[in-house]
Parts: C-alpha cells; structure tokens; sequence
C-alpha cells in the first residue's frame, strides 16, 4: 500500500518518468509539476543546471557584477605621483578633442557642416557620411564617460544620470559654442563645465533643493543661448 502524500505535495512536487525506448521515440524526460506535463530535452536541461550552478559559484565567491580590475586604476590609480588617473584622462580628452577640432580637416568639415550644411554639400563634403562619423564619436565619449563614472563611484544607474544632458549643453552653450552651429570652442567648454558645477556645490552648501537646482542651471542655459543669439544678430548685421 502506498504512502499518503498531502494534496499539497502531490500538487508541487516534480517526478522525472524516463519514457521507454522504443526505435522511433528519442529519450526525452517529461516532467510532471503543478501546471501539467511538458517537455524537456536532456542537452537543454543540463546547460540551463550547468549555468545555474556556475552563478551560484560566482555570487558565492562575492563576485558583485563590477569588473574592479579595469575600474579600480581609474578611480584610485596614480600613473604620475600625485596626479589622480581621471584627471590625467580629462586632460588626455581634452587635448584630444582640442587637437581635433582645430587641426584636422574632421574639426574643419563638422564647423562647415554646422555652418551650413547646403554650403559643405557644394564644395564636395560628404555631408550624411560625416554627421553619420561624428554620432559614432558621440556615442563612444558618452560610453567612455559612463565608464569613468562607474569608475569613481562604482556604481551606476539610469536614473542618477537623468540631468547630464542639461549639464553637458549648459557647459557648451557657457563655454561659447553655439547651438546654432559653426562655433565651437573645446577650451571655453572645459570653463563651461566648472560653471554649473560651481553652481550646483554653492546650492548644495546654502540648502537648496535639488528641484530648484536643476531650475537654476536651466536658467542659466536660457541665458546664455539668448546671448549667443543677440551675439549672432549683431555679427550679422
């Protein structure tokens, strides 16, 4: 005589019941649980075990998701005594983006393109091609960027990043590049960027609140595209 098993158990307990052999039938495993029978090959099994096991290990050995190797010279590393490894980056960036804006034809053809871009399309500029080369670039700063964030901080998220776009026009739009195009200066937006910067630790010490903050530094970008504006009607005339 069987043993009585609780409505409870029998409803979630799993039995594997190989299936018999037979010349046309494979050798799956069907697998009984609470929601009916389904179907389980043995190679799928054993990876999604193999994986399963291989995360426990990793967690167990107090792995938290954050490659430290690659971000700890960053954010505690010293390559000259005295001078932190992200500021020697920024400045690395900075005569980078300095040395390409001024000197190469790449900084020429994106002020002609901003300039006009009917115009750089007349004397030969692959307009769509270079627009296309300069989103690339775009998009491999703001990579490289959120990783020295992760870097310094060693921790990330979307929504403690929310109001860099607001910074980063407000340090341009400050630092003389206009938004209308044809003006860029690298050296006035590494000024722009102490800016708000100066602003916000100033808010912070006086006891602001953060939502006055980000009012205040969206007062200041209005300010300065309207003096670029009032800048860009008076050279016109």
């Amino acid at each position: 005589m069987s043993r009585p098993h609780s409505a409870f158990q029998s409803a979630f307990s799993l039995k594997f019941q190989p299936m018999k052999r037979t010349p046309k039938t494979p050798a799956p495993r069907l697998v009984q649980c609470a929601t009916g029978w389904s179907m389980m090959g043995y190679p799928s099994a054993k990876k999604e075990w193999s994986l399963e096991r291989k995360m426990k290990e990793i967690k167990a050995a107090g792995f938290d998701g954050i490659a430290t190797y690659a971000t700890n010279p960053v954010a505690t590393g010293t390559l000259i005594p005295g001078l932190p490894n992200l500021i020697l980056i920024a400045l690395l960036v900075f005569v980078a983006g300095w040395l390409l804006l001024q000197y190469s034809i790449f900084g020429r053809h994106t002020l002609a393109i901003g300039s006009s871009e009917e115009a750089a399309r007349r004397v030969g500029i692959k307009v769509e091609r270079h627009l296309a080369k300069v989103y690339m670039l775009g998009g491999l700063a703001s990579g490289f960027a959120g990783f020295l964030s992760l870097g310094y901080f060693s921790t990330t998220s979307v929504a403690g990043h929310s109001t860099d776009n607001l910074q980063a026009i407000t340090a341009v739009a400050l630092g003389g590049t206009s938004l209308f195009g044809g003006v860029a200066s690298v050296f006035g937006t590494l000024v722009g960027v102490w800016i708000p910067a100066v602003l916000q630790n100033g808010f912070i010490i006086v006891g602001l609140q953060p939502y006055w903050q980000m009012i205040a530094v969206g007062f200041v970008l209005i300010l300065a595209v309207w003096f670029d504006r009032v800048r860009r009607s008076r050279g016109g005339r």
